[in-house]
């Protein structure tokens, strides 16, 4: 039960790290002010992401395994709507040219050629 109470506090937390950083980006000002990240700011910064990460990987993971499926299913039929869209727009040209007839044989009379 734990772990479910985790995975939704880390989640909060993330969102709202997320929306104070886009904030802050974001200012008043217009010319943001500078600041570099020492070399023992930025290792410390890294370790606590990484250590945060690691304890919620088993959870992306699941999720993400759990959700592969459904996304490939999505893009594909996605991929697949766009190219029937662009093979009309095709034949619709080649008609128009008198290229193929509208049950998409070539012309009799030779036309186009």
């Amino acid at each position: 039960m734990y772990s479910k109470y985790r995975h939704f506090f880390f989640s909060c937390l993330a969102y709202t790290l997320g929306a104070a950083l886009l904030g802050s980006w974001q200012g008043c000002s217009n010319a943001p002010e500078q600041y570099n990240l020492t070399a023992q700011e930025r290792s410390y910064i890294d370790t606590v992401y990484l250590k945060e990460v690691s304890k919620i990987r088993p959870t992306l993971d699941s999720t993400c395994i759990a959700n592969h499926e459904g996304l490939v299913s999505r893009l594909l039929d996605s991929l697949l709507i766009e190219r029937r869209q662009e093979e009309i727009k095709l034949r619709q040209r080649m008609i128009q040219r008198g290229l193929i007839n509208k049950d998409g044989a070539p012309p009799v009379n030779g036309a186009g050629q």
